[in-house]
């Protein structure tokens, strides 16, 4: 709501702080949104590495959008060792996951890949899913 004004002004300090806060106790969506300042540049300094390492932890609590967020980290090298096996394992996830354009996105970094490497990486998304699952069950 301060971040975008929804019913109360507009308050961008006060809504990274409160994302901050729901981020630091484990919150997905604010661990989401924390990347997302970090990776624009809105709200926080443009630090494509903190970003990552945002998405990153809502994509372990099965964050769909962080999934696909961080397969474009991986897929551009930003904030992270440019990937293509980690890019389409996160495309992969979001695709899973439900993101409508994550699966154009993984078959466009599959042309990249070797046919072992896109067994790989498929193998480490599946394995990632099964994980996830297991914590939400």
């Amino acid at each position: 709501m301060l971040d975008e004004g929804d019913g109360i002004p507009q308050d961008e300090n006060k809504a990274v702080r409160w994302y901050w806060v729901a981020a630091e106790r484990g919150n997905a969506q604010a661990q989401f949104k924390i990347g997302l300042k970090f990776d624009t540049g809105d709200g926080l300094p443009a630090d494509a590495g903190q970003a990552t390492k945002w998405y990153y932890e809502a994509a372990k609590q099965g964050h769909a959008e962080a999934c696909n967020n961080l397969g474009r980290c991986f897929a551009m090298g930003e904030g992270v060792e440019r990937s293509d096996i980690e890019a389409f394992r996160w495309f992969d996830i979001a695709a899973e996951l439900g993101v409508a354009n994550a699966a154009k996105y993984r078959e466009r970094v599959a042309r990249e890949l070797t046919s072992e490497q896109r067994i790989r990486a498929g193998k480490l998304s599946k394995e990632w899913l099964v994980e996830l699952r297991s914590r939400s069950a």
